[in-house]
C-alpha cells in the first residue's frame, strides 16, 4: 500500500510524504517505509485523490487542498516506480491545466485506455460543489501528450463522495457526498463517462437505484464486488 500527503499530527501538518506499507494484506509482517522520491516534490495536500497503474507501477494524483481552507490545486502528478520494486520512486508533474482546482472529488482510472476520470468536488474558497466530469488521456505519462476533455453531461453538483470503476461495463459508480446546499445526496450509480450510450436505454447520464442507504458524506471507502 502506498500513501501520499494528508493532514494531521499534533501541529495539524499538511504532508507531502510518501510511505509504503509492505505485506499490506496482513499476510506476513507489515512494515511502514518512508520513501525519498527523486524529482521535483509536490506540495503537501489533503483531500486529493490517487489512482494506481499496476502494470507500469505508477501512482497518479490529482487535485487537493494546499492549505487548511484554501487554495486548491488542479495539478496532476505521477509517481514513477511507486512501489520501489523497479527503482527509486520519482515524481513528475504531468499537467496543470484543465479542470478548475478542487478537493473532495472522486477519481477512477481505466488501465486499458490509460484514462483518468474525475467527477465533482468542492471549491476550497467557497465550499461550493462542482458537477463536471473530466477525462485525462495518457494519464500515466505514457502513450503521448496528456490532455483533458470535459464531457457534456447534465450537472450533478457533489463533493465529499467516493467512486469505483467497473471495467467490465465501463461505468463509474458514485456513492454519498454533499450537494451545493445543506442537503446530502445518497446513492448514485451508473455514470459511464467514456461510453454514455451504455448507461441506460433512455440515455440518462445519472440514475438512482431504489432502496437507498441513508445519505452520508464519505471520502474513499467503497469497493466493487465484480461477481455480485
Amino acid at each position: 500500500m502506498i500513501i501520499f500527503g494528508g493532514r494531521g499530527g499534533p501541529s495539524d501538518t499538511i504532508f507531502n510524504e510518501v510511505w509504503r506499507l509492505t505485506n499490506a494484506n496482513g499476510i506476513g509482517e507489515s512494515t511502514w517505509i518512508q520513501e525519498s522520491p527523486l524529482g521535483p516534490i509536490p506540495r503537501g495536500r489533503w483531500i486529493h485523490r490517487a489512482s494506481y497503474d499496476q502494470t507500469n507501477d505508477r501512482m497518479i494524483i490529482f487535485g487537493g487542498g494546499l492549505g487548511r481552507s484554501s487554495p486548491c490545486t488542479n495539478e496532476v502528478w505521477v509517481l514513477l516506480d511507486a512501489s520501489a520494486a523497479g527503482g527509486t520512486p520519482t515524481w513528475i508533474n504531468l499537467i496543470n491545466s484543465g479542470p478548475a482546482p478542487r478537493f473532495a472529488h472522486s477519481q477512477v482510472y481505466d488501465p486499458t485506455t490509460n484514462k483518468l476520470v474525475i467527477f465533482g468536488g468542492s471549491n476550497c474558497f467557497t465550499a461550493a460543489s462542482y458537477g463536471d466530469v473530466w477525462v485525462l488521456s495518457n494519464a500515466n505519462g505514457l502513450g503521448g501528450v496528456p490532455f483533458w476533455t470535459q464531457l457534456s453531461l447534465p450537472s450533478l453538483n457533489l463533493g465529499g463522495h467516493t467512486a469505483v470503476y467497473d471495467d467490465a461495463s465501463n461505468r463509474m459508480i458514485v456513492f454519498g457526498g454533499q450537494g451545493p446546499g445543506p442537503r446530502q445526496l445518497s446513492m448514485k450509480s451508473g455514470c459511464s463517462p467514456m461510453r454514455m450510450a451504455s448507461v441506460r436505454p433512455s440515455g440518462s447520464s445519472f440514475y438512482r437505484p431504489r432502496d437507498l442507504p441513508l445519505a452520508r458524506i464519505i471520502r474513499r471507502f467503497m469497493t466493487l464486488l465484480p461477481t455480485r
